[in-house]
């Protein structure tokens, strides 16, 4: 939820652009990151009850912009990716704009604790973390990931399977929409959203997009977007959010949890693999059933 707030607010100081910034909007001194920024934090505080947070909160979304504004200029960046994509100097943008990646944590370590008035605990401590994963992970070694989904097709393949992306995209907004909704719907709704869920409509919402990347024909995209699936996942401590779960359903389910229900689970995961294995042997044996089928035919045709 946090990393959504970060992207919303990011693609703001975009769409507005330089000059909200720097005074000269226009000849009203209309500012609409100003508007903007008293949305989101009138939104968020209002759902968590802290309405006089809300001048604190705005001055950090505020901030959060100029911090940005201050490392990056949007017309730059996209004439650089133009003059990347004509001479295929990736690398080199890519390293360029990755020295900034300690800075742009600080831009978003200032956004995240200045919501905190307005954010459970969990989310900003966990939103952090996934933020900066998010970073680590873009512009690790120079940006190596990114240049290498570069040269082996990854653009390209996306391209080509963009009909896939788009149904990923709108499942999982879709999803988001559903799951906000059975909790009160909006910011509220988003806020009420358990760890528990958050992990699970993560997990689904990027399988899907792992799944398209599989259609690729160079296995370094796919292998790239199983990677970030899985570093993405652990930077919202999903794997213990997970285990914490099964635990609760396990009690649930048993009671407490003794040595003997331990041994009771022990025995019933046996008997499913057993199951499962049996499953596989039948299904083989039913491929060989038809595989002998058909070469009796073509002997017989013969």
């Amino acid at each position: 939820m946090l990393w959504k707030l970060f992207c919303v607010a990011t693609l703001a100081v975009c769409v507005f652009g330089r000059t909200t910034f720097n005074g000269v909007s226009n000849i009203y001194a209309y500012d609409p990151y100003d508007e903007y920024s008293e949305i989101l934090a009138t939104e968020y505080c209002k759902a968590s009850h802290a309405e006089q947070k809300i001048p604190e909160v705005k001055s950090s979304i505020k901030a959060f912009g100029s911090c940005l504004l201050g490392l990056f200029d949007t017309a730059a960046i996209s004439a650089d990716f133009e003059a990347a994509q004509a001479n295929g100097s990736y690398d080199t943008i890519i390293r360029k704009y990755c020295t900034k990646a300690p800075q742009l944590k600080e831009c978003a370590r200032g956004l995240v604790e200045g919501m905190a008035p307005c954010l459970p605990v969990e989310t900003t401590a966990t939103g952090l973390k996934s933020t900066t994963t998010l970073i680590d992970f873009v512009c690790d070694n120079d940006g190596a990931r990114v240049s290498s989904f570069v040269k082996e097709g990854g653009p390209q393949c996306i391209k080509e399977n963009q009909l896939d992306m788009a149904f990923c995209q709108q499942a999982m907004k879709s999803n988001v929409t559903k799951l906000m909704d059975a909790h009160g719907g909006g910011v509220a709704g988003s806020l009420a959203v358990s760890e528990q869920e958050r992990c699970t409509i993560t997990d689904e919402g990027l399988m899907c997009l792992v799944n398209v990347l599989k259609g690729c024909s160079n296995p370094i995209p796919r292998r790239l977007g199983q990677e970030f699936h899985d570093v993405y996942l652990e930077s919202m401590s999903c794997s213990e959010v997970t285990q914490e779960h099964q635990k609760e359903v396990a009690q649930a389910l048993l009671g407490p949890v003794t040595s003997e229900n331990v041994e009771q689970l022990k025995k019933k995961k046996l008997e499913l693999e057993v199951r499962i294995a049996e499953l596989e042997m039948w299904n083989r044996e039913n491929e060989l059933n038809v595989q002998h089928t058909v070469l009796t035919s073509d002997i017989k045709r013969n």
